[in-house]
């Protein structure tokens, strides 16, 4: 059984629950990605030897090991018994190489990448570049509360190694306000409150989230105007990072490709709102800061508003586990391959 390290974070983002894990539908897909990822085919067309996956060196405090011994990962483990602080190396190494770069004191930023006054002054902005120019993909990858995009952008990447070298990443990185009450940290927008009920009866939307959505806009407006298309553009957002996703989404003038919202809430609510691109959730059924449960009310009301999307939950607290992980590269592999 998979476990996960707990992201620590301020005491005010929501009391503690736990709930049983569902059964979960998604083992065919999950292996269907294994199949994909394991085996490769010979130059004559046949089956080679089994070859692992990389090792995905997602944040160590909230990510375990590959287990070799289930799901049909074992074709090779002893390449799945490297160690996960060994594989974050040979991401950095290949990052100094290629990216990720620091695009916020840089000439090649975005040039609609600028913050409102309301919004604040926006920290470094990080991209990684893919490992093929054909049929690129771009990924917005936001972080969550307290966190920066540099943690994110040594490690996510290394989805380019599990079937998509195509994406590239980009990693902003929040303005520093007083989040809750509890000092300056990075914080995309005010939040009050992680109840679905409360959300969905609010009058307007938190404090600083128009703000950060027109800020996560501008940053992929400059790969439309090149000629991508809009969906070839995915927001990735972790707990407050989700709910700026979802917000984003919902205010892009074309429909963009989707939404992944891991451990997150819907930030904002919906009533008179349409959401033009599908939208999954990945949940842990221990997560103390965003209960299962409202994480489900916040999927249901997503639906009533005419979104399509999956939801998936995991034996996890809040954080990210190997499951999750397999299901986001074959969510990301089915609407871009």
């Amino acid at each position: 059984m998979a476990t996960s390290l707990v992201t620590p974070l301020p005491a005010f983002l929501g009391p503690s629950a736990s709930s049983q894990l569902p059964a979960r539908p998604s083992a065919q897909r999950r292996q269907a990605w294994l199949d994909r990822s394991v085996v490769q085919q010979d130059a004559q067309g046949g089956p080679a030897a089994p070859v692992a996956p990389a090792l995905p060196s997602f944040p160590s405090r909230c990510f375990s090991r590959i287990r070799v011994a289930e799901q049909g990962w074992v074709a090779s483990a002893a390449a799945f018994l490297v160690p996960l602080a060994a594989a974050r190396k040979a991401n950095q190494r290949r990052h100094k190489r290629h990216g990720a770069r620091s695009l916020s004191s840089s000439k090649c930023q975005p040039p609609l990448a600028l913050a409102a006054t309301a919004f604040g002054e926006p920290g470094e902005l990080f991209q990684v570049p893919p490992l093929t120019e054909d049929r690129e993909a771009l990924i917005v990858w936001l972080h969550g509360l307290g966190d920066t995009g540099m943690g994110w952008s040594n490690t996510a990447p290394a989805l380019q190694q599990m079937g998509l070298p195509f994406l590239r990443l980009l990693f902003p990185t929040a303005p520093i306000r007083d989040a809750g009450g509890k000092g300056p940290c990075p914080s995309w927008f005010e939040v009050s409150t992680l109840d679905a009920d409360a959300i969905a009866q609010m009058s307007t939307s938190p404090v600083g989230l128009e703000e950060a959505s027109q800020y996560v806009l501008d940053l992929v407006e400059p790969y439309i105007r090149r000629g991508l298309h809009p969906s070839r553009v995915f927001l990735v957002g972790y707990s407050q990072g989700g709910g700026l996703a979802l917000a984003a989404a919902m205010r892009a003038p074309r429909p963009l490709g989707g939404v992944l919202m891991l451990s997150s809430w819907v930030a904002e609510p919906l009533q008179g709102r349409s959401v033009s691109c599908p939208v999954h959730m990945f949940h842990g059924a221990m997560d103390p800061v965003i209960p299962l449960e409202s994480a489900r009310r916040g999927h249901a009301a997503l639906l009533d508003v005419g979104a399509k999307g999956n939801f998936y939950a995991y034996n996890m607290s809040h954080g990210v586990v190997d499951e999750e992980v397999a299901d986001i590269a074959q969510t990301l592999y089915e609407a871009l391959s």
